[in-house]
């Protein structure tokens, strides 16, 4: 049922063009960005590297950075699809079709998520293309493009569960998207204050979620950063689940 659910959820998001238009102009975005960033390669950094002994190489310099803004721009295009599903389904009543039918909550939410994580999965993919493409005309480390990938994966992926809850609690889109730039805006607020000279503080740096990405972009894979993205994603599936139980309590 749960791979019923997926196929749906899956399929429903090619139905309209607006899926097609915000990967377009996220690869298009993120193409500029890796032509801007080998330019600045090439034309600045490189020259200051020549004599250096273990100076870093494209893969840290040029791809990691770019990994990094495939993530970010990632949560804010991925996610709006869980908007799109879970708003839509309330505002047509569609939602009381699916929980009257045979199937738990839980599997509801696990297969709209796994949905959003096999897009995830998809433009994570399409987007390292674009570094892999390097790999023919000069060398990188393709070890750390996977740990770069993965960590990208995994923080849209983790996103997604708190863009699923949040679009579960509100029939206007309007909303859920301004909610989700909220939540994004209040890990950049935590880890502004954790990093902050004068009120440095370890537990900031732990709740926002930047600090996990940027740890695993450089190619070192931490069972304590995975752990992270995880535990935060399991946190989001429990309330979304819980909440969706309680809306079907009180029908």
């Amino acid at each position: 049922m749960i791979w019923s659910i997926i196929q749906n959820e899956f399929k429903r998001v090619w139905y309209t063009p607006i899926a097609w238009a915000l990967f377009a102009v996220a690869l298009f975005v993120l193409g500029l960005l890796l032509l801007i960033l080998l330019n600045n390669f090439y034309s600045e950094v490189q020259s200051k590297l020549v004599g250096l002994k273990q100076a870093p190489g494209l893969t840290d310099l040029v791809i990691a950075p770019y990994m990094f803004w495939v993530a970010i721009v990632g949560i804010l295009v991925v996610p709006l699809f869980a908007v799109r599903s879970s708003t839509e389904e309330r505002y047509f009543g569609t939602n009381l079709l699916l929980t009257s039918a045979p199937v738990s909550a839980t599997q509801i939410v696990l297969g709209k998520y796994f949905a959003l994580a096999l897009l995830a999965f998809i433009y994570t993919i399409i987007c390292s293309c674009f570094a892999l493409i390097l790999g023919y005309f000069t060398p990188i480390d393709y070890g750390k493009v996977a740990a770069t990938c993965l960590a990208a994966f995994l923080f849209i992926s983790s996103f997604n569960a708190a863009a699923l809850f949040i679009a579960n609690l509100t029939r206007v889109p309007i909303i859920a998207t301004a909610a989700i730039i909220g939540l994004l805006l209040i890990m950049v607020m935590l880890y502004m204050s954790g990093s902050a000279t004068a009120s440095s503080s370890e537990l900031f740096l732990y709740l926002s979620n930047i600090p996990h990405l940027a740890a695993l972009i450089t190619g070192s894979i931490d069972t304590t950063h995975v752990a992270y993205f995880i535990l935060f994603a399991i946190l989001f599936l429990t309330l979304c689940i819980r909440k969706l139980k309680h809306g079907h309590d009180h029908q």
